[in-house]
């Protein structure tokens, strides 16, 4: 008969090989989407699918004084990386890129790109269709392409880490910040 630690060792060793079947694919895409980032092939997305997308990332995290955007950041790899492996996402990007072109056209005919438009024309059109669910879902994808592990296909040179200050260390150790240092309470003087 086993004994219950031979029981919890088998167990454990079950529960990790099922996670890694699991998992696998998913950080195959993920790597695949690395590489095709570094090489300049998009995934999923055509190039001027990508070119809408950038032109809508850029909008939503643009580049200014403080540093680099979404554009810079590289959120249209990450982005890519979601789509490709739900074929919901990429139809939900494309129904919402044939809006945006319609959303172009209606404003300024002869037009039906967003990133051939000049940027008060872009921003014009973001604003037509802010409250739309693909631009908030739009929206959401950029912010996490932004500030996501690199690995994930956007924050490319860790971009939208630096913005934000965040130190990129393999381990942290107590005290993390003053938040974690040592409380002592003052004497009391009543006694």
């Amino acid at each position: 008969m086993p004994s219950r630690r031979s029981f919890l060792k088998s167990s454990a060793a079950a529960v990790g090989g099922s996670w890694a079947v699991y998992a696998t694919p998913s950080l195959a895409l993920f790597e695949l989407a690395c590489a095709n980032r570094d090489a300049g092939r998009y995934q999923t997305l055509t190039a001027d699918q990508a070119a809408e997308v950038d032109a809508l990332t850029a909008l939503i995290v643009p580049s200014d004084e403080t540093g680099p955007g979404a554009l810079e950041a590289g959120a249209v790899w990450y982005i890519d990386a979601v789509v490709s492996q739900d074929p919901g996402e990429l139809t939900e990007l494309q129904d919402g890129l044939t809006m945006v072109s319609e959303a172009v056209a209606e404003r300024y005919p002869g037009q039906d790109r967003i990133a051939h438009l000049q940027p008060a024309e872009q921003l014009a059109v973001a604003q037509a269709i802010q409250d739309s669910g693909f631009f908030r879902g739009l929206r959401d994808a950029t912010i996490t392409g932004m500030f996501a592990h690199p690995k994930h296909g956007g924050n490319r040179d860790k971009l939208g880490w630096q913005l934000l200050g965040f130190d990129d260390r393999h381990a942290w150790q107590p005290p993390f910040g003053h938040y974690d240092a040592p409380y002592h309470e003052a004497p009391d003087s009543s006694s």
